[in-house]
């Protein structure tokens, strides 16, 4: 995957008999056709352009009461303790349990975010970790201002997992065992989405919350590509050859690939980017040219 260009994704685990299974049992089949089509994104060949920015009176604050609404179902929840705050916005607890408003900034409040939202509303998206939005947040004066989500925890992987000391800081007890059931726990979150044809795009361990080996949380999930409402960033480190260097527009599952392969290589190997060498180019330029320091070689 990160040396011979994209391929698909395979699991494997052995059983008890010491047999090889399939941990998604069987990929040569299309399993998206399984998929009911009230949980399912169409696939779009064009990306989605709306303009400008949606008026609002006043982004609410910490204390402050707002509106989540969905299917036309209306309720008024309050923000509690601002939670954190970003360059998009601030997450706030709310006195809904176990729920958490994002909530943006200005000029952040614009006429595509708004119908991305409302297309991301339209899917039954339910997937134990994955923080979906759940509602539209409105101020009082019903103007849009953000969206519900299930409230996360754990620590991003990139402060964690991705840094050896950190990892026998707040993990000490975790072994190889441990790391391998990580990889999976994110690799059936990430089939749940793919399946339903939602490409992450912005694959990066700041985004992703560890708990446990088997408890994990992806975050910022409204940047998710949706149909023809494309994800607009992404980490270089994550960002396929043929994307590197170029304006992000409609992903496919072979860039996404790339990203969930060098998110698996720096789990297994603590924070080690699969690019980065010594006496080599920078990491970009090895991405580019494919200069792969662990090529798969076949045993004799």
């Amino acid at each position: 995957l990160l040396s011979h260009g994209v391929k698909k994704i395979f699991v494997k685990c052995i059983d008890e008999d010491g047999s090889l299974q399939n941990v998604f049992g069987n990929r040569e089949s299309d399993s998206s056709e399984e998929i009911p089509i009230n949980e399912r994104f169409a696939l779009a060949k064009e990306i989605t352009q709306i303009e400008g920015n949606l008026p609002v009176s006043y982004v609410p604050v910490e204390g402050d009461y707002v509106i989540a609404v969905r299917n036309d179902k209306k309720k008024k929840i309050r923000l509690l303790e601002e939670l954190g705050a970003g360059g998009e916005g601030s997450a706030y607890k709310t006195n809904a349990e176990g729920f958490v408003a994002k909530i943006y900034k200005p000029e952040k409040i614009t006429r595509l975010r708004h119908e991305k939202l409302k297309l991301m509303l339209t899917k039954d998206i339910d997937c134990e970790g994955v923080c979906f939005p759940t509602a539209l947040v409105l101020n009082q004066r019903k103007e849009f201002v953000g969206y519900l989500m299930k409230a996360a925890s754990g620590r991003d992987l990139g402060k964690s997992v991705f840094m050896p000391m950190l990892l026998k800081k707040y993990f000490p007890r975790w072994n190889k065992i441990d790391t391998v059931k990580l990889c999976v726990t994110i690799l059936q979150k990430l089939k749940y989405l793919h399946d339903r044809n939602v490409i992450l795009g912005d694959i990066n361990p700041y985004n992703i919350l560890v708990v446990s080996p088997t408890e994990v949380y992806f975050v910022d999930t409204d940047s998710y590509q949706v149909e023809g409402f494309i994800c607009p960033v992404g980490m270089p480190l994550f960002t396929a050859p043929e994307l590197q260097k170029k304006t992000y527009g409609l992903r496919t599952l072979g860039n996404e690939n790339f990203a969930v392969a060098t998110l698996l290589f720096m789990i297994m190997h603590p924070g080690k980017p699969p690019y980065a060498m010594q006496d080599g180019e920078g990491i970009i330029e090895n991405i580019i040219k494919g200069d792969f320091s662990y090529p798969f070689r076949a045993l004799k």
